[in-house]
């Protein structure tokens, strides 16, 4: 068994490790965040965000991520969120005329598909050859990027463990092949999502009076509140705690 202080340095090394990693795909690069922990006090209904560096127009995901993606989900979604959809989100400040658009290797075909006011869109739909790029037609060099799972009937304030567990995991699927060795040694085999030693925090924009898992037994369990009180840690790590369990957030 591991004491606390091998706990708190694994964990204190992962958070050094991700947050320098330097990710990079294509024609672009990223700056991996902060491990497993959303910015919850600011944008509730998505992962951590990754900043993709680049040229425009900016290649969002490579075909590598997109592939890895849309297998993570297919392997994970019917077993952790059946009937939910990814979405995702770009962060940077909305450019007018913006607009985004997959593209196949050695095609000068593309299928765009709207981005709302927001930023955000939906996982766009792919064929099977597995080498296509998400492309943004225009932005600063440097552009945020979220993922969101949501099941029907989820709202921000009420999230499904199934959803957050699919939601981190998709995360750290374009995570992870471009981080260093002593993140993914620090992450060990479950990775960071299934582990423990490190939280996965939820919020709903301001600070909350409380926040709950609700189990469907009927039974409930408090969640930590962090300093601020603007954002709890999910219990993604806990298998008795039911992917259709909701954390009730107030």
């Amino acid at each position: 068994m591991k004491t606390v202080f091998e706990r708190t340095l694994g964990r204190a090394l992962f958070a050094v490790a991700v947050a320098t990693a330097s990710l990079s795909g294509g024609e672009a690069g990223a700056q991996a965040p902060a491990p497993v922990t959303t910015d919850a006090a600011t944008d509730p209904q998505y992962s951590q965000e990754i900043v993709v560096l680049g040229l425009t127009p900016l290649t969002l995901l490579n075909p590598r991520d997109l592939a890895d993606l849309r297998t993570a989900f297919a392997r994970l979604g019917p077993v952790l969120a059946p009937r939910a959809t990814i979405r995702m989100r770009i962060t940077s400040p909305v450019v007018d005329g913006r607009r985004a658009y997959t593209i196949a290797e050695g095609s000068d075909e593309t299928t765009e598909f709207e981005v709302a006011a927001d930023g955000s869109f939906a996982f766009p739909p792919l064929g099977e050859d597995g080498k296509h790029s998400l492309i943004l037609s225009s932005g600063p060099p440097a552009t945020g990027l979220r993922i969101g799972v949501m099941s029907p009937g989820s709202r921000t304030d009420a999230r499904r463990i199934g959803d957050l567990r699919l939601e981190c995991q998709l995360w750290w699927t374009l995570t992870r092949p471009r981080v260093s060795l002593l993140v993914r040694a620090a992450a060990g085999k479950v990775g960071p999502c299934a582990s423990k030693k490190f939280g996965y925090s939820v919020g709903i924009g301001r600070p909350m009076g409380e926040a709950v898992v609700n189990v469907p037994d009927g039974s409930s369990r408090k969640m930590w509140l962090s300093k601020s009180r603007r954002s709890a840690w999910a219990p993604l790590w806990d298998r008795t705690v039911p992917d259709d369990a909701v954390v009730i957030m107030r």
